[in-house]
């Protein structure tokens, strides 16, 4: 190679493209034929952002010249970077043509694949990858995600597990490797993983609360209680430690020991706003397990006023949104949607006021082997808000909806089933417990005309309640800190969901969350067959599942608001005045 190339491609690999053009340019004045110049010159094109003119270069370069590896992948990769990923996947090709060994260029071309779609292909690059280089971490990680991204969550922990065995020593890894984990409900094995690296981060927490809740989930209290304790210790303002210390058991009276260090919180001038929010829930249901219902009212109502100042909930504004969606979802409207149901299973949307039971009434179908709980999803609603925009229609929703044609709507239903489905095992039934989705049934009706829906109803003081006693770590719920404003939510909630039962085109199941409770064996048996699922193989209805969620909600819910009558009265008037009580 001449001199002026090879002083090129040093500033070039160096970073100093513009040192290496210079000479590149001058040498191809005296040399204009020069191929191996040309091909650099196209390269630094292209790092440059002068796509085009780049990839002229190169084109012309190769008919008589030979690349080495490196710089075909290094091609690739700022192809790649700049979203061109069909050429992304010729140019990392012909490196690996040349050097089949190049275990990055591997790891590229599965990135770049898995970006097209080509989930196979992606995944035997991944694996290559590993092959020629094991302690490869990044690579473990992308195949981890990629057979998340496909539905195969036992695959997925494979992958992580398989790199946590060539990095027990990296902390940082060792707790990506504990929350991927958890993110796809494999709470044991992210136990594991975590509890290896507390030594080293007992002094961490966040890591400490993460643990804490997920032993708290895996029904491991005490060793979650071990935890949360530690992280108050450390950090006197980590809020959520001190919801999760008081969730972990029932107790019996407020001057226990874990009690009192909650009590602390209030004295200590060093913890935060949000910390102090926390400690009084927390102190709130301490006092409701003792049946000291005026100071469990107190912290309740200490809580919430502090919350409330934080957060802003215009009655008014909600009052028109849901005028807005009754008057734009008319017969003619829903007449109009699509009858023929996209290819795939069958979504059920358990739907409700937040806390009338939608989590219970999903684990309880979940234990059907044709069901896949797919969890508490922000997916409807994420299409509401964009799915006129895709559609090249103005206004926001629900305004876009008339002027919605079929193929939107079937693009949208086939997005939703594609990632919903992903996680799931083939089962028939995916369901999505997102309560709020009682806003979007309408829109619902238009995606899946054979969609089914469950509505829990709870009794309304009960539900009132049980919203007001709950920290939502969630910006949206902006109403749930004054009793008046969740009794407004829950007027327009059971005037929306009265419409939707006179009108809607789609079966609606209405479950009393308290007969759930009460007799699970019976209610349980209508559930499933408002499925079509009776006389299906599945567990009896007294599984231990089940009898855990029976004892759970018996401790929790029913006739709560009994022992708050007092507080409740200006919201059960209303309640009254229009015959909701």
């Amino acid at each position: 190679m001449p001199e002026a190339y090879l002083t090129a491609y040093n500033l070039y690999a160096k970073g100093d493209l513009a040192a290496a053009r210079s000479h590149l340019e001058a040498h191809l004045r005296g040399t204009p034929g020069d191929q191996p110049a040309c091909f650099l010159l196209g390269v630094i094109d292209l790092e440059e952002g002068a796509l085009q003119g780049g990839l002229n270069r190169l084109e012309a370069a190769l008919k008589d010249f030979q690349p080495p590896a490196p710089l075909c992948h290094r091609i690739g990769r700022v192809l790649f970077e700049q979203k061109q990923y069909q050429r992304a996947v010729q140019w990392l090709g012909r490196a690996l043509k040349i050097d089949p060994g190049l275990s990055a260029s591997h790891y590229w071309l599965g990135n770049t694949l898995r970006l097209l779609g080509e989930a196979k292909a992606a995944e035997a690059s991944f694996k290559e990858a590993i092959r020629l280089a094991p302690g490869q971490a990044r690579a473990h990680v992308s195949l981890a995600y990629l057979y998340r991204e496909e539905g195969l969550r036992n695959e997925a922990a494979e992958a992580m597990l398989g790199l946590a065995k060539i990095t027990p020593d990296n902390i940082a890894t060792m707790k990506k490797i504990g929350k991927f984990l958890a993110d796809i409900n494999r709470l044991e094995m992210a136990e594991k993983i975590l509890t290896k690296i507390l030594p080293e981060e007992n002094e961490n927490p966040e890591f400490l609360i993460r643990l804490g809740q997920i032993r708290q989930k895996l029904g491991l209290l005490e060793e979650a209680a071990q935890v949360y304790r530690r992280a108050i210790i450390r950090n006197p303002s980590a809020g959520p430690a001190y919801l999760g210390l008081a969730d972990v058991k029932t107790y019996e009276s407020p001057e226990e020991t874990d009690a009192i260090i909650l009590r602390q919180a209030l004295d200590n001038d060093g913890v935060s706003r949000d910390g102090i929010i926390c400690s009084h829930f927390a102190l709130g249901k301490i006092h409701d397990d003792c049946r000291d219902y005026v100071h469990a009212f107190e912290h309740y109502q200490q809580a919430n006023s502090l919350k409330a100042e934080e957060t802003a909930f215009d009655r008014e504004v909600f009052r028109a949104l849901v005028q807005n969606i009754v008057n734009t979802f008319k017969h003619d409207v829903l007449n109009a949607f699509p009858k023929t149901p996209v290819p795939g299973p069958t979504p059920v949307f358990i739907v409700g006021m937040v806390r009338a039971g939608t989590t219970l009434v999903e684990d309880t179908l979940d234990i059907h082997p044709k069901v896949f709980g797919a969890g508490d999803l922000a997916l409807v609603g994420k299409l509401a808000e964009g799915l006129g925009k895709r559609a090249g229609l103005s206004g926001a929703y629900p305004d876009y909806i008339p002027a919605l044609d079929h193929a939107s709507l079937q693009g949208a239903a086939h997005y939703y089933l594609k990632k919903v489905a992903a996680e799931s095992a083939g089962e028939a039934f995916i369901v999505d417990s997102n309560p709020l989705n009682f806003m979007h049934l309408g829109l619902i009706a238009g995606l899946f005309p054979n969609a089914r829906v469950i509505h829990c109803r709870r009794n309304p003081l009960d539900t009132i309640l049980s919203i007001y006693f709950r920290y939502f770590p969630s910006r949206k719920i902006t109403y749930a800190y004054d009793l008046e404003d969740i009794c407004e939510v829950y007027l327009e909630y059971n005037r929306l969901m009265e419409y939707w039962a006179e009108n809607l085109p789609l079966r609606i199941f209405d479950l009393d969350y308290e007969a759930l409770v009460k007799f699970p064996e019976k209610v349980t048996q209508r559930l499933m067959a408002s499925l079509d699922l009776q006389g299906e193989e599945s567990p009896a209805p007294g599984d231990e599942t089940l009898e855990q969620n029976n004892q759970h909600s018996y401790r929790v819910s029913i006739d709560r608001w009994k022992n708050y009558e007092t507080h409740l009265e200006p919201v059960a008037a209303k309640l009254k005045k229009v015959g909701i009580l």
